[in-house]
Formats: C-alpha cells, structure tokens, sequence
C-alpha cells in the first residue's frame, strides 16, 4: 500500500489491487530463481498464440505490430511461404480497403485465387457475388453507415424488450435512447 501511495503521488493511475499483482509476481519468479516476466504477449508463451491471435495478427496494420509480434510473423513466414504470401495478400487487400481503391479489387482477385490458398480463393470466388456493390463501396464517396448504424441500434433495441412487451416499450426505449 505504501509504494502504491507513493507511485500514486507521481501519477499513477491505477488500482492497488493491479501493483499487488506486480509485487506478487515479482515475489514468485524471485523465489522460483527466475527473472520475472518483463513482456507477457501470448507470442513468447510455450505453448505459442490461439489460432484467433494470429489471425488478428495478421489482418492488423503493420505499423501497430508489437516488435514481438512482428517478430513472431517474419518467423511463420520464413517456415511457410503459403504464410508470407497469405501475409502479403492481406496487407494487400487491407490497404485497398482501408485508401479506397476499388479499381485495384479486380487485380487482387486475380491474385488470391491463384495463390493457391484455399479460404482465401473461397474469398476472394465469393466477392464475385456482389461484385458491383462492392466496387461502387470502394470507390464512390457515399456510404449508408450512418443508416445501417441506426438499423442495428434498433434492433439490439428490439431484442432486448423481446417478450416483455410491445411497440409502447419500444417507443419510449428510443425516445430516451436518442
């Protein structure tokens, strides 16, 4: 309690409880004669990242990779060069959607399904669909997000009075919810 009053006086913002935590830590590896953990990231754990990590990992911007996180990548790249080109067709569609440039969705296209990648020729077969509609997303400066925004807000609204009552609880819900 006394260092956290006294980090709390140069700033700090959180709880006890989190620099109880810190000592705790501390105390253990110092028992155990190992040095404490300084970068937890579940890239450097034994048992390595949740398939969910990295495919986070991999459709995030480079620029905001951690230095372990990158690390990591550039390892998965070296043992598999379905992984690095896989890495690169992300980047690459990421890019084009995030500047805009639907004129460069065709060429992407042609890309991915002969990279070879199954999910992503699954992909990249099934923007065909609606191939138009996502151009015209990419590339004119009108969106309906607003709109579907509202959509959405409507009917998270609608489901949670569901059952409880009728278009009475739904108004007043909005009303104040606006």
């Amino acid at each position: 309690m006394q260092l956290w009053r006294e980090i709390q006086a140069q700033g700090y913002r959180h709880s006890a409880r989190t620099v109880t935590r810190f000592i705790t830590e501390l105390r253990r590896a110092s028992e155990a004669g190992r040095p404490p953990e300084v970068e937890q990231s579940p890239y450097t754990r034994p048992q390595g990242p949740s398939a969910r990590s990295v495919s986070f990992l991999v459709v995030s911007r480079p620029e905001k990779r951690s230095r372990v996180a990158r690390l990591y990548l550039e390892q998965l790249c070296q043992v598999s060069d379905e992984l690095a080109q896989l890495d690169e067709l992300a980047i690459a569609f990421l890019t084009l959607v995030r500047e805009r440039r639907g004129e460069d969705l065709d060429a992407w296209r042609v890309q991915a399904m002969s990279s070879g990648i199954e999910p992503l020729v699954r992909f990249a077969e099934g923007l065909q669909d609606d191939l138009a509609a996502i151009q015209a997303g990419l590339t004119l400066p009108w969106s309906n997000g607003v709109t579907e925004g509202q959509i959405n807000r409507l009917k998270l609204l609608k489901r949670q009075g569901y059952g409880r009552a009728g278009v009475a609880l739904l108004r007043q819900r909005l009303v104040q919810e606006s």
